[in-house]
């Protein structure tokens, strides 16, 4: 019996973001709840984690619509200087993703996610479209406020790779 369509994208979407965190674990870092991450202070995690970690699960923020209960799966924290959301998105057939990322956008730059940095990492051909928007209307600072000062970073799955080789 075939996989239903949703389902099937669902699955997909999860063996990315397994090759994702895969490679920031190979790095060191150590993947931990969020719950965890939230109640303990930096200094501990620093202690407890030196390589950083992985925050998998519901890293909330209060969206655009002023719903407090949204959330990111992951968030990255290798020191103070190195911490970020963490962003995946697949696509390889029609769906919903690609209408995804100019909300995702409009979160980031109205400064939704507590974060200095977000980092889209996105796969699959019927992305590319969504994610070539994303990248030029970061490029162009589309809507951006004056004063804001946060940065964004999207990557394909091999220049994430690169830029994690680089950096961790």
């Amino acid at each position: 019996m075939a996989i239903q369509g949703g389902t099937q994208a669902n699955l997909n979407g999860r063996v990315f973001e397994k090759h994702i965190i895969t490679q920031l674990e190979d790095k060191g870092l150590t993947t931990i709840s969020s719950k965890l991450m939230d109640k303990s202070p930096i200094s501990i995690l620093e202690e407890k984690f030196p390589k950083g970690v992985i925050a998998k699960g519901r890293n909330y923020y209060t969206s655009i619509y002023d719903n407090p209960r949204c959330f990111s799966e992951y968030r990255v924290y290798k020191n103070s200087n190195l911490h970020f959301r963490l962003e995946c998105k697949w696509q390889q057939g029609s769906g919903s993703v690609h209408e995804k990322i100019p909300y995702f956008y409009m979160n980031f730059i109205e400064n939704k996610f507590p974060e200095p940095m977000t980092i889209f990492v996105y796969g699959g051909e019927a992305i590319i479209p969504s994610a070539t928007w994303l990248k030029n209307a970061w490029k162009n600072r589309l809507y951006v406020k004056e004063g804001f000062d946060k940065e964004l970073k999207v990557f394909n799955l091999d220049q994430f790779m690169s830029w994690t080789n680089r950096e961790f």
